[in-house]
């Protein structure tokens, strides 16, 4: 009965906690489909302009944004959000990219968007690649592969691709760079894309680039020049124009890279983009170089130089101290050269440690970012709360009768059940003890059985070397005796049976009781020896084991009647099948099996 009255309690209380919820048009609106196919379009349109233009897709995008929230589309939001991340990372401005971006993935957690996640981890790939972070890098551009793969979506999959190929160039893995971006290619060829067919062309032709086949890579800087120009795509064809250039340096045509680089600077110069501006005419500097123009080139330099103070770009003048440090040298002024190559190092310093820093403060971003998202979270909770104050109070008060009901119905059969569990715990436990204490007690034992192998092992090899001494000396004594019989050769030769009979004997006989009683002790000893190397002799497994006692080889020599070069032939063997550099390593060695 108690049970059934707390089911329709339950029933009730959430049909009415919905009804409320759903009053919100915040969270549960619907837009309509004519208005998710504005803001979709008003976003297409902010994308394709936020290289270009920044200020035309910050309208795009603000519009979308403006229109999603008077909609209800909380996924449009979001979807502004990560776009305005892109917007500030073609500004250079890296750390508004990812202000936008984590407040793109909070909106995108919120309706447990795995699209939107997908993206996040996407945009979160490019900034970690931007930064050096590749490792970082190539984990969020996987996760977000995972998602597409799933969804079998081919466009973004060649996109991810195309920026795995760009990570792993940086990193130098030349060939996975060229196998992802050939796979991004075939992809985007199914998507009759032009526009990202050209963009993974150029990157083949970097890869092949820094693979030093530069016949390849203007075979593909040219294939996507010529797609760019049917796109009429100005930035991207600025951007072909100087990769060109650089090949044709690096052919040593000048001229002819000379000629590329003066278009993709007036390209630049009317889309208003300073950096594009900036490393066309550093390249241009090398081109007059390479000609003997060093006034021209000077030049180059300096309106480059002028530019990156302008937008306070630390990395380009950087790279503007670099060409200034090749001119002086080329004009053999290398007071100048040394000069600037100083300030180049000390910059590029300053900017390894700013890295660091902005790292630090990017962590730190992220961790107020969510502290920030969470406070606003809790006062709009806190805001929604009020308003329902008085029936969610009633509904409280109604909750909590019934819950006292019924804790107080469950509170004997509970207590029981708990009291039943105690006492289990508790035998557990003395269990748990008896069983340690047992296994101490077995352990104590095995210890004691090994130290006993151990003396009876230790006790066999002297009394080894006791019998070996005296079946030595009984040998010795008949040697003696048979030198001194002069005419019976028959008594010589049973002598000298007597003498090999003794060693053989004594050699197998002692060797077998002592190799019983050392497998006893040293049970996988051989077996370890064997997984080392398999073809080891039996005179090698034999001084093997003697070593492993840390016998000597004067004492292995009176045990094996051997001499003691023998021995340290044997032992030479020994170590060099078992990969060792130095006799002193091999016995330690073998003391550690």
């Amino acid at each position: 009965m108690a049970n059934r009255f707390f089911q329709i309690l339950i029933l009730f209380s959430f049909s009415f906690f919905c009804n409320s919820i759903q009053s919100s048009p915040i969270l549960f609106a619907n837009p309509s489909t004519n208005d998710t196919a504005k803001i979709q379009k008003l976003l297409k349109s902010g994308f394709d302009l936020c290289a270009d233009d920044f200020t035309k897709s910050l309208y795009y995008i603000d519009k979308a944004e403006k229109l999603s929230r008077q909609s209800g589309y909380i996924k449009g939001i979001g979807d502004c959000d990560y776009l305005r991340s892109w917007v500030y990372y073609y500004r250079n401005d890296y750390q508004i990219s990812l202000e936008y971006l984590n407040k793109a993935k909070k909106t995108y957690q919120q309706i447990n968007s795995e699209s939107g996640i997908a993206k996040y981890y996407l945009g979160l790939g490019r900034l970690e690649n931007l930064y050096g972070n590749y490792i970082k890098a190539i984990k969020a551009y996987q996760k977000a592969l995972q998602y597409h793969e799933k969804h079998y979506d081919i466009e973004n999959i060649s996109i991810i691709y195309n920026y795995l190929a760009s990570v792993n160039l940086n990193m130098k893995n030349h060939q996975t760079a060229l196998n992802y971006a050939k796979k991004a290619l075939r992809l985007k060829r199914k998507l009759d894309d032009k526009k990202t067919i050209s963009n993974t062309l150029s990157i083949i032709g970097q890869i092949y680039f820094n693979m030093d086949s530069l016949k390849k890579a203007e075979e593909f800087y040219l294939k996507s020049l010529d797609l760019r120009k049917k796109l009429k795509d100005k930035r991207r064809i600025a951007g072909s124009y100087y990769d060109l250039a650089i090949v044709y340096n690096h052919k040593e045509n000048p001229i002819k890279a000379k000629d590329l680089l003066l278009k993709s600077l007036e390209i630049f110069k009317n889309l208003e983009e300073e950096t594009g501006q900036v490393i066309c005419l550093l390249e241009l500097s090398k081109s007059y170089l390479l000609l003997d123009q060093n006034n021209k080139s000077k030049k180059a330099i300096e309106k480059a130089h002028k530019i990156s103070n302008t937008i306070n770009n630390k990395r380009l003048l950087k790279d503007c101290y670099m060409q200034y440090s090749a001119y002086y040298s080329k004009i053999n002024n290398y007071k100048n050269a040394y000069k600037y190559f100083k300030e180049f190092s000390i910059l590029k310093d300053s900017l390894f440690n700013v890295n660091k820093t902005k790292i630090f403060n990017d962590l730190e971003l992220k961790y107020q970012s969510e502290k920030k998202d969470t406070e606003i979270k809790l006062l709009k909770n806190k805001t929604e709360l009020q308003k329902k104050n008085i029936v969610i109070l009633g509904l409280s008060i109604i909750i909590l009768l019934s819950i006292s009901l019924l804790l107080f119905y469950f509170y004997k059969t509970k207590s029981q059940k708990l009291a039943i569990k105690s006492e289990l715990l508790n035998k557990e436990k003395i269990i748990h003890r008896q069983d340690n204490e047992l296994k101490e007690r077995e352990a104590k034992i095995l210890k004691q059985q090994l130290e006993a192998k151990n003396r009876e092992l230790t006790s066999k090899v002297l009394n080894l070397l006791k019998t070996n001494e005296m079946l030595d000396n009984i040998v010795t004594r008949l040697e003696k005796l048979s030198s001194k019989i002069e005419n019976s050769s028959n008594s010589i030769k049973e002598i000298n049976g007597i003498i090999r009979e003794i060693e053989k004997q004594s050699d197998e006989q002692l060797w077998e009781d002592f190799n019983k009683t050392f497998q006893g002790v040293h049970s996988e000893f051989y077996n370890k020896l064997f997984k080392i190397n398999p073809n080891l002799t039996s005179s090698e497994i034999k001084m093997a084991s003697l070593l492993k006692l840390n016998l000597s080889s004067k004492e292995i020599a009176a045990i094996t009647f051997k001499s003691e070069s023998s021995i340290k032939s044997t032992r030479f063997r020994l170590r060099k099948k078992l990969g060792l550099s130095n006799d002193k390593g091999l016995v330690s060695f073998l003391m550690k099996l």
